[in-house]
């Protein structure tokens, strides 16, 4: 799928429209938009990893600055897989407060 893409904003932007293709295909299938989910945020580890944050030295970006680019991807998968599914949104949080990320 998108695991390959080694700039986790492209990646996070990927997997974006892939949920979006997603939805407009198989609004009922949600397994790939969780998966989508937390493979993004598995992705925010790469960010302070050294190639990461070298490119944000080279570029003069503020890693704060740089970690606002994720929002319209991360609200559009949420958007996605919240689309009629209540019960989804309190299972990712059991998930996410059940795993740690960081």
């Amino acid at each position: 799928m998108i695991r390959g893409i080694g700039d986790p904003l492209v990646a996070s932007y990927a997997r974006a429209y892939l949920c979006r293709v997603g939805m407009e295909v198989a609004p009922h299938l949600k397994e790939s938009l969780n998966a989508n989910f937390f493979d993004l945020l598995t992705t925010f580890r790469q960010i302070s990893g050294d190639s990461v944050q070298k490119q944000l030295h080279i570029q003069r970006v503020e890693v704060p600055v740089y970690l606002t680019l994720y929002s319209p991807a991360i609200n559009w998968i949420l958007q996605c897989i919240a689309y009629r599914a209540p019960e989804v949104i309190t299972c990712l949080y059991s998930n996410i407060t059940a795993t740690d990320i960081g």
